[in-house]
């Protein structure tokens, strides 16, 4: 194969990934539609690129790239293990692979025409890709509020928080370190939330958007809104002050009453992650 061909798989392995992220991220899809919307998205470049034969051949390689994409985002962009089995990333990428395989040669291959031509059996592909996608349109609700969506759906087992804490404590230690211990657990519980949320990726994409538009949004790990651009040392020291400033009012007795001044809404997950590490922390 010509690097050309190769380049092509590439582009359109990034471009898959990038279309998967962003609708598992915003609309939390099932694995079950991830793999479906990936075999309509193969179907559909393999019917744009049919007469070019040498293209085709392979065309399943672009589901690799994609693979390879998601080793690189979740490894080095995200921070964390692509192997984790609870995410079961393997069987995902096992699946479509073999799957993208089949259809490679047992379809794309052996036919001259992939969109439908009312010949054969190919409307009824075609029939059922546009089923699917209004039951997927109509499942997801797409004009659904993503923030409320978000608050509803946090769920991380002791053993992450612990590893996160660890990590993060390590990762912030001198920052950390001038606070009491009060505070420190304060700030890593809703700081592992909030990374939770909105992971190193996530924040660099935050913080080109703000250096280009320059409106007055959050930013840093801690998520404080600002109007100029902070580093994720600076939210922490923001957030600090504004915990202190709760702490010291006489209608807060204890550190969970801190907790869920500062949060309002999205108290819940905090309050599970700071008690999970007090937990731990008495042991």
């Amino acid at each position: 194969m010509s690097i050309l061909i190769w380049l092509n798989y590439c582009i359109f392995g990034l471009i898959l990934f990038l279309l998967i992220y962003f609708f598992s991220e915003k609309y939390k899809i099932k694995k079950v539609d991830r793999l479906i919307c990936s075999f309509i998205y193969l179907i559909l470049l393999a019917g744009i690129f049919i007469g070019w034969k040498e293209y085709i051949q392979n065309i399943f390689i672009v589901f690799i790239f994609t693979l390879v994409c998601d080793i690189i985002c979740t490894s080095y962009l995200l921070e964390k293990d692509f192997f984790d089995q609870k995410d079961d990333k393997i069987v995902y990428y096992s699946i479509l692979i073999v799957g993208g395989y089949i259809l490679n040669h047992m379809y794309f291959i052996k036919v001259k025409s992939i969109f439908p031509t009312g010949d054969d059996l190919r409307i009824i592909c075609f029939l059922l890709i546009i089923l699917y996608g209004y039951r997927f349109i109509k499942g997801y609700q797409f004009l659904k509020d993503f923030d409320s969506q978000k608050e509803n759906n946090f769920a991380m087992s002791d053993k992450n928080i612990m590893i996160n804490y660890a990590k993060l404590k390590f990762e912030y230690i001198e920052e950390l370190n001038v606070y009491p211990k009060k505070m420190q657990e304060i700030l890593l519980a809703i700081m592992i939330y909030k990374n939770s949320k909105y992971p190193t990726f996530k924040r660099k994409i935050q913080n080109m958007k703000f250096k280009l538009i320059g409106k007055k949004q959050n930013l840093g790990i801690m998520q404080v809104e600002t109007s100029k651009y902070i580093s994720d040392v600076e939210s922490i020291e923001i957030a600090e002050k504004k915990l202190e400033k709760i702490n010291t009012s006489k209608a807060i007795k204890k550190s969970e009453d801190v907790i869920a001044k500062y949060m309002g809404k999205e108290k819940e997950p905090v309050l599970l992650i700071y008690n999970t590490i007090k937990k731990y922390e008495k042991k």
